[in-house]
């Protein structure tokens, strides 16, 4: 069970320029939800006090987005004028998180894949393990431009260290950092405090507060989640990729649940689509938003599907079309 002040902290003030794109990048949508919307399902569950989404001016689109997801939380907009930094857009939420003196979870709005057992699990080990921070880190095939983690002969987080200044032996290291991390609350702001902007992008960089809480005598700990999970989203190839991973996620469970799905790489699933038991699904379906199958019903192929509610039993001719 989580401290009954755990927090969750978004950063989704990112424009997205490798988008090509008008709207904020968190807003782009996979499985026909934003991707703001699966980081803020994914600590939903956890039941954080309270949830602060770091946006830029004009994002209120951004916050409408959230708030969709998990209505049941307390979610509130901070506006990150200047982009100086992950860092700094942390320290904009000092007012937001007053009063919270035990867990903030620090998510990235582009990060759509991350399940809640990691999230959990990282809470676990920071308060377990009586860390500063827990980092949640991965293994990507391709460790290419990612942070790594170096860490200690006692297993404990030493520093992170950016592929631009790591020499030949630490870039050898697979362990990378995906950014997201658990923080001791009550340390939180003091180590934000302690943030300086002297590196070559002139930016206050979250990471540096694992150097800043080991100078201080306290602890940091890794723990390690599949890097498919972590992987953010920049580019329309990225969001096609984090589309299909859900997707593969999504088609597993409704098979796992009882239904059938006669050619699953050909169904395309909304984020909300529930299919009961022994339901049989054609190939080349695809379903948007606002789908609900009934027990053992039977969906032919060629269809495109949302916003209905299937009883238990029918049967779907072939190429029907409902929606827009």
């Amino acid at each position: 069970m989580t401290p009954p002040d755990f927090a969750a902290v978004i950063l989704a003030a990112g424009f997205g320029t490798r988008m090509k794109s008008d709207r904020p990048k968190v807003m782009h949508e996979i499985a026909h939800r934003a991707m703001i919307g699966h980081v803020v399902a994914s600590v939903a569950p956890l039941s954080p006090r309270r949830t602060a989404v770091v946006v830029g001016p004009d994002m209120g689109a951004v916050l409408a987005a959230a708030q969709r997801a998990a209505p049941q939380l307390s979610i509130s907009a901070v506006e990150q004028r200047e982009r100086k930094g992950t860092g700094h857009a942390v320290a904009q939420t000092r007012t937001a998180l007053s009063g919270i003196d035990g867990d903030v979870v620090i998510l990235y709005g582009d990060v759509p894949l991350l399940r809640t057992e990691t999230i959990s699990r990282a809470l676990a080990m920071r308060r377990d393990g009586g860390h500063a921070v827990t980092v949640i880190g991965m293994r990507p095939d391709d460790p290419g431009a990612y942070g790594r983690l170096v860490v200690g002969p006692d297993g404990l987080l030493d520093r992170i260290v950016e592929a631009s200044d790591a020499d030949a032996a630490t870039r050898a290291i697979g362990l990378c950092n995906s950014g997201l991390m658990v923080v001791d609350g009550r340390a939180l702001f003091s180590l934000i405090d302690r943030l300086s902007p002297d590196n070559a992008q002139r930016e206050f960089y979250l990471t540096d507060i694992i150097g800043h809480a080991r100078a201080a005598g306290r602890s940091c700990s890794v723990v390690e989640a599949p890097a498919e999970e972590l992987t953010g989203v920049n580019s329309r190839a990225e969001l096609a990729a984090a589309e299909l991973a859900l997707q593969t996620r999504l088609r597993a469970a409704a098979m796992a649940g009882g239904a059938t799905l006669t050619d699953p790489n050909s169904v395309w699933l909304s984020f909300d689509t529930a299919i009961g038991r022994d339901v049989q699904i054609g190939p080349a379906v695809s379903f948007g938003p606002g789908v609900t199958v009934g027990d053992g019903a039977r969906i032919g192929p060629f269809c495109h599907i949302e916003n209905v509610r299937i009883a238990a039993g029918a049967v779907v001719p072939p190429g029907t079309h409902s929606g827009p």
